[in-house]
């Protein structure tokens, strides 16, 4: 009896001994796990360990080196499963680059520009924000041989040719390859803006006498002039307004856009600055457009809500005010800006 205990009590070590050092934990969540070029052995199994993906440092190096395995761990992310699993699958998955996620997830920002999207890609390790001008700045012109994708894709067509690709780079949420460079990055936002304006879209606007590119530059101003959806229509409509009866559009977005700055309110020195993007000084849209705009914006200014109102303002309060007149315009002034 005594040397059946001793047996069971032996095995029952082993057991626990082999558990600890070869056995991997019930994961209560994924965990995710980034092996970095060069890693050793011993950084790799530090990492698994403190991901709670393995027991024991220990146990992985030794069946690492068991198995031989040492020169054949991947780099890469890996996301380890709630699942069961053994040591050996552990060392298995990095060997073979099993479930390494070798995408990012990259968010552009409806209202960003070409500086924006570039300083942000910069950021995020795909290229400088030089080479993301050259492909989708004002450098990018249909006959630079980098932006040959501008032939690709039929809303660009009536775009001039001396105007970049600021406004078609449609802001969204995007699963890309790590190794993802600006020209790949491009394609993907323009096959996006090709889904989201649909055929009954490009039918509309054709209807009303428009081309994608007036759409497109209207559209960006609307994104940058009201950030409530809902007002977004109306102001669309006054500024399709100003324009038909040739009123100045006077988008302070616009004059924005030309300096730099960031003003809600003009100075009067600079609504006299002299730029085709200052539409105080000079009527009719702007040259380009003065950002990406979302799909809000984009349907706003193809689908505007005419109303009486000439005039518009975001108050100090985040509200936006509407006036038929000019009286009532300086009233809002007054009433909702000091």
């Amino acid at each position: 009896m005594n040397s059946l205990f001793r047996l069971i009590l032996v095995a029952a070590l082993g057991y626990g001994i082999y558990v600890v050092l070869f056995g991997t934990p019930d994961l209560k969540a994924p965990a995710q796990v980034e092996i970095p070029k060069g890693a050793g052995v011993s950084d790799i199994a530090a990492k698994l360990k403190d991901a709670d993906v393995i027991r024991s440092k220990f146990g992985f190096e030794a069946l690492v080196w068991i198995m031989r395995a040492s020169s054949k761990l991947q780099a890469g992310e890996y996301k380890f499963e709630q699942k069961d699993f053994s040591l050996a699958d552990v060392v298995r998955i990095l060997t073979q680059g099993l479930g390494a996620i070798n995408e990012r997830e990259i968010t552009v920002i409806e209202g960003w520009g070409v500086d924006n999207i570039g300083a942000y890609l910069e950021q995020q390790g795909m290229g400088t924000k030089r080479e993301f001008f050259e492909v989708a700045g004002k450098e990018c012109k249909m006959q630079n041989e980098k932006c040959k994708m501008v032939n690709e894709f039929d809303f660009l067509k009536d775009k001039p040719a001396s105007v970049g690709l600021e406004g078609y780079l449609f802001p969204d949420t995007y699963r890309v390859a790590k190794s993802a460079k600006a020209e790949e990055m491009v394609r993907v936002m323009l096959e996006n803006f090709d889904k989201k304006l649909t055929e009954e879209m490009r039918k509309d606007i054709a209807a009303q006498g428009n081309s994608i590119f007036d759409i497109v530059r209207m559209a960006s101003i609307v994104e940058k002039e009201v950030p409530h959806e809902e007002d977004r229509p109306v102001i669309a409509g006054i500024l399709w307004k100003r324009l038909d009866i040739g009123m100045a559009l006077q988008a302070d977005s616009t004059l924005n856009y030309a300096t730099g700055g960031k003003n809600a309110a003009l100075t009067n020195d600079e609504v006299k600055i002299d730029s085709p993007y200052n539409t105080y000084k000079y009527r009719g849209l702007p040259p380009g457009p003065i950002g990406n705009p979302g799909l809000s914006a984009i349907r706003a200014a193809i689908y505007p809500r005419h109303t009486a109102y000439l005039y518009f303002l975001s108050g100090k309060d985040g509200k936006t005010y509407f006036g038929k007149t000019l009286d009532e315009h300086n009233q809002n002034k007054a009433n909702y800006l000091r």
